[in-house]
């Protein structure tokens, strides 16, 4: 059995692998973050699939998302980086939990 500290090492590391593929499947300039349009094709990126899998959320838990995703990145909205990535998607896991 894996303890807390290795369970949560293991989902860090997961989330960052993760948030890698995302920059750079979507960093067209090659600089290792996303601004401008990048962040617009990542955003249409994320809904294309979700609809090409016909999945969709509730009114809230969109709400819960958006505000994850703000939490993420409550730095500079104009820039995206792998670790902002990578909280959001240990953020979205807890608003799919809770």
């Amino acid at each position: 059995m894996i303890s807390y500290e290795e369970f949560k090492a293991g989902v860090a590391t997961l989330a960052a692998t993760n948030a890698m593929v995302t920059i750079a499947t979507v960093d067209g300039d090659g600089n290792g973050i996303l601004t401008g349009t990048e962040i617009d094709d990542l955003y249409h990126l994320v809904i294309s699939k979700a609809k090409q899998w016909n999945y969709s959320v509730t009114d809230d838990t969109w709400n819960a998302l958006k505000a994850a995703g703000a939490q993420a990145n409550s730095e500079n909205a104009a820039v995206v980086t792998m670790l902002e990535i990578a909280k959001f998607q240990v953020f979205a896991g807890n608003v799919f939990l809770n």
